[in-house]
């Protein structure tokens, strides 16, 4: 009789064991997982990665070139890609460090990428220095129309 109560209190504390796993497991993962970013090629080896509905950074399939998050917009030419970017601060940390003249979190940033050379021509710099790189470069105005 004693042994018999024994092991029906086994039994029942594994079953209880086992349920609470379980709803434990289904609730971390409820939880934690983040839905898979959505990818728009823009040109090359370049992508965007948007999370939801807002895009989150481009990234060189090829390099470990990243712009970081947070990518307001971006126009290419084929040649050229610039970009106007508002950083997330503290800076992700799956991301380089990005050092940011002058950080101030009510500014945007401007980057160019030069599609030929596979590289970063300029960025992050305000609006006057990228404005002034795209006229040495002979960017035309429909890529540098990004004033904040």
């Amino acid at each position: 009789m004693k042994l018999r109560r024994i092991i029906i209190k086994v039994i029942l504390g594994v079953i209880s064991f086992s349920i609470g796993s379980l709803f434990g497991l289904l609730t971390i993962d409820r939880f934690s997982s983040t839905p898979p970013p959505e990818v728009q090629p823009i040109a090359g080896d370049y992508i965007a990665w948007y999370f939801g509905s807002s895009m989150s950074a481009i990234h060189n399939t090829k390099k470990n070139m990243d712009i970081p998050p947070r990518v307001i917009g971006y126009k290419t030419n084929g040649k050229y890609i610039t970009i106007r970017q508002h950083p997330d601060m503290p800076q992700n940390a799956i991301y380089k460090h990005v050092d940011y003249p002058e950080y101030n979190p009510d500014n945007h940033y401007y980057w160019i990428i030069d599609l030929h050379r596979d590289s970063i021509v300029e960025g992050p710099v305000n609006y006057q220095s990228f404005k002034n790189r795209c006229a040495l470069l002979h960017i035309e105005d429909s890529l540098t129309l990004f004033k904040q």
